[in-house]
């Protein structure tokens, strides 16, 4: 359940269910990198005022 999760949540783009699918599931290295990412795109938003 929680893989199909994280499938269709990148398939589309909601990044911060991702990771708490894939921290649900164990996978340190795709949680890391969506909190890469969106500690990018928290950055951009803050910056840009852009949603």
């Amino acid at each position: 359940m929680w893989r199909t999760l994280g499938r269709l949540t990148l398939e589309g783009r909601h990044l911060y269910i991702a990771e708490r699918c894939f921290a649900a599931l164990g996978e340190v290295s795709k949680v890391r990198y969506l909190q890469g990412i969106n500690q990018i795109r928290e950055l951009v938003q803050d910056q840009t005022g852009k949603a």
